[in-house]
């Protein structure tokens, strides 16, 4: 980080973005206790054990998820006819620099692996399963740190109203805040996280961090997708961040890109075994009870989750955490392609159901979980499940909307591959 700068503000070099001109707001931000704990918590989780050079962290993926929303939103701000205020620009900046701060140790294995199984008889956590997703941590978090540095917030003139907007930029409701969804400005709900299309600058900095991380080739190119990007009105009478059609192409390598990743390292046979491994660790030890407890208590004890990171587990000295650090890893003894889950909406879902229920429960039975197996099962698709994920992207030429042409040449044979593996523990 340099000092140097103008009006305050501070330079940051980065190895994905080179300098970033970051707000005063948002270094003051990044100089608290509840987003320093990023720098202990590990982008790809386990698969560090696998790829020695993937060892980037929340903490400077945030940061460049910040300065990707500011570009974003700062471009937009020059577009005619669409007014987006200083504050409102400064709102997305935050929220992209506070969208993970609710991460736990070893990022997704803790709230996809290991929540979901330590949780699974908790009463609150069958009423909303939500409530224990990291998005919902993160405004948890974002809220002690507004209460604990209200002074610096209030100074740009951002109030608790300014502060619930940026949780809904985090983790957006199935309707926004209502003045924004009534007029122009839905589209801010699509810079940080978009549920519309899954294209947004939280996505973009993470493939192409992960990649820089994982000596992998990124197959997209971020800048023709920014400099290409236009708000308009479209059939639902709101205003959406669309594409311009020539742009289609880099677009569908972008979702080629997230399925490779996938593929590669984020479900790796290798980085699930070392991901198990975290999971059963700390559900067989009474550190698993002590982190769930952490969990339930974060609104009226936020210190306790604060000093859950990787270091907590990494140093606990519990038997499967030694056996990963000594490359003793459970091994994959099938890895077979299942049915993939069906859509509830499909006529054909209860016969679709069965088979899938059946293959698993075939494959279950020849590796049983009481000689000492378990299962992961890998889903690998573009974003969209069993569907095209351009099919949710809109997309202008010459300031219309277009269609798509259906008969496009880069689209793979199937969407989606679901495959069941099988470890010896």
């Amino acid at each position: 980080m340099s000092g140097q700068g103008t009006d305050h503000h501070k330079v940051f070099n980065d190895a994905i973005h080179g300098h970033m001109t970051l707000h005063p707001l948002l270094v003051a931000i990044i100089n608290t206790p509840q987003f320093h704990r990023l720098r202990d918590i590990k982008q790809l989780g386990g698969a560090y054990y696998v790829y020695p050079a993937a060892s980037h962290n929340r903490f400077e993926h945030c940061i460049g998820v910040a300065h990707l929303a500011g570009e974003l939103v700062e471009a937009l701000r020059k577009q005619p006819d669409i007014d987006i205020s200083k504050k409102e620009a400064l709102c997305v900046k935050v929220a992209g620099l506070c969208h993970d701060l609710g991460h736990g140790p070893f990022s997704h294995a803790f709230d996809r692996m290991f929540l979901p199984e330590a949780m699974k008889d908790d009463d609150e956590y069958k009423k909303d399963k939500s409530m224990y997703e990291h998005e919902y941590f993160s405004g948890l978090l974002f809220d002690t740190l507004y209460d604990e540095n209200r002074g610096i917030f209030e100074k740009e003139g951002l109030e608790k109203d300014e502060c619930e907007f940026i949780k809904e930029l985090i983790n957006p409701p199935e309707r926004g805040k209502e003045v924004c969804l009534q007029g122009k400005k839905s589209f801010l709900y699509e810079i940080v996280s978009n549920k519309a299309n899954g294209i947004d600058v939280d996505k973009w900095d993470y493939f192409l961090r992960d990649c820089h991380g994982l000596g992998l080739t990124c197959g997209f190119q971020l800048r023709r997708l920014m400099d290409n990007i236009k708000v308009m009105k479209t059939d639902d009478n709101l205003y959406h961040l669309c594409f311009a059609i020539k742009t289609r192409d880099n677009i569908m390598e972008m979702f080629y890109t997230r399925n490779f990743l996938h593929r590669k390292a984020y479900q790796h046979k290798k980085c699930k075994a070392v991901e198990l491994m975290i999971r059963d660790a700390l559900l067989e030890s009474d550190l698993g009870n002590e982190l769930c407890e952490a969990v339930k208590n974060m609104e009226s004890k936020p210190q306790d989750y604060q000093k859950i990171t990787d270091s907590f587990v990494n140093d606990s000295g519990l038997d499967l955490i030694v056996r990963i650090q000594k490359g003793e890893l459970y091994e994959l003894v099938a890895d077979e392609k299942v049915p993939n889950k069906p859509n509830k909406r499909s006529a054909d879902f209860e016969r679709l159901n069965e088979e899938r229920e059946t293959a698993i429960k075939r494959k279950k039975q020849e590796y049983p979980e009481s000689s000492g197996f378990t299962y992961h099962e890998a889903v690998f698709d573009f974003g969209n499940k069993d569907s095209n994920p351009l099919a949710r992207v809109q997309f202008y030429e010459k300031d219309e909307i277009v269609e798509q042409d259906e008969d496009y040449q880069l689209y793979p044979r199937h969407w989606m591959e679901t495959r069941l593996r099988v470890y010896k523990k």
